[in-house]
Order: C-alpha cells, then structure tokens, then sequence
C-alpha cells in the first residue's frame, strides 16, 4: 500500500492528471448518495452542491499552501509542480471514501437497525420529533452485546487512525518528489502544512 501511495505521489508530479484527481475527490459525495438512496434518506441536491464547493475550495487552498511552504524550502526546483501537487492531494478523498465504506459495513452489519432509525428520524416533521424517534429507539442499540459495539468501534478508530497516517504519507512523499531535499526537511514541511490545513479548516469551518 505504501509503495503504492509513493509511486502515485511520483506520477502525480511528473505527469499529473486532473481527471483522476476529481474522480478521487467526487468518490466520497457519490458514496454519500448511494448510501442515502439504499437506506431511503433523501437528499437536500443544494446541501450537497454546497458541500461539494466548500470540498473543492479546501482541496484547492491546501494545494496552494503545500505550493508555497515548499517552494520556500526548495526554491525554483518546485516550478510548475503546482499542478502535480493538486492532482496528488485528491488522493486523500480516496482515503476518505475507504473509510466512509468501512463504517457503513461495520453499521450494516453490528446495528442494521441504526439506518432505519435514522431515515424514521429524517421524515419526522420537527426536530423535536426527530430527537423523540432517535431517543425511543436509542434503546435497540444500546441493548446489543456490548463487545459487539465495542469491536465495532475499536474497526472505526483504526480505520480512522490509518486514513490519518496514509494521508500524512502521502503528502510527504509528494514533497520528496517536488525537489531534493533531505528527510529532516520534508517531514519540517509537513508539520508546516498540517498546522496551516489546519487553520485553513477552520477557517471553511465557520462558513
């Protein structure tokens, strides 16, 4: 898997391509879809266009950062890579979308019953009915066995913890293929970006 994100880093920057990239980043939204459709959740289209947009401007915004930070660390050598660094940052949404699929199948199969609460609590004409159909049926999922929930959860948190660390792979091999440099100072470029995604996030957070 890592040899895999590193070569797709590398052909990322010498020969990126867009149409993949947002192929990458849409995965995530067109699983939300399917996912909403088979549980018979409907879905606010403008709601989704809007997340869709909000996505798009993060997806950018954290190119062009990576952009900077590392053309500040490795000057010239990093002209006309913005492209390859862009094309290479989708990737993550891949990541994400693993993870989203993960969690519906550990739901799907630990509490079935938890889409079916969810699409009741959807139709409900007020949020306060909404919370009173969550709450009267809280019960069905609290009541399964507890080393069930536990080890559903425990699937989660890794799922999560390996999206993290893929994601961080990727973005430092995408500044190792940007220009020499050593170790040292992709992983100091790396911290760099993850400190201003992170301001960038809340920042799209607030809108």
């Amino acid at each position: 898997m890592l040899g895999w994100i590193k070569n797709y880093a590398r052909v990322s920057i010498e020969k990126p391509h867009l149409g993949r990239a947002f192929f990458f980043f849409l995965l995530p939204f067109i699983l939300t879809l399917v996912v909403a459709f088979l549980i018979g959740i409907s879905v606010n289209v403008m709601n989704v266009g809007y997340n869709i947009f909000l996505a798009l401007v993060a997806w950018l915004l954290s190119a062009v950062v990576l952009f900077v930070v590392v053309h500040l660390f490795k000057g010239h050598e990093v002209s006309g890579k913005f492209k390859g660094i862009f094309a290479g940052l989708a990737f993550r949404y891949f990541f994400w979308f693993l993870l989203m699929l993960l969690v519906f199948v550990v739901l799907f199969f630990a509490m079935p019953e938890f889409f079916q609460i969810v699409a009741k609590a959807q139709k409900a004409q007020t949020a306060d009915e909404a919370f009173t159909i969550l709450g009267n049926n809280a019960d069905q999922i609290a009541g399964k066995n507890a080393l069930v929930l536990f080890a559903s959860f425990g699937i989660i948190m890794l799922g999560v913890a390996a999206m993290l660390f893929l994601t961080l792979y990727l973005v430092y091999e995408l500044i190792n293929f940007c220009g020499t440099g050593s170790p040292r100072q992709s992983l100091l470029i790396l911290f760099i970006w993850i400190a201003l995604q992170g301001l960038i996030l809340a920042l799209i957070g607030t809108v």
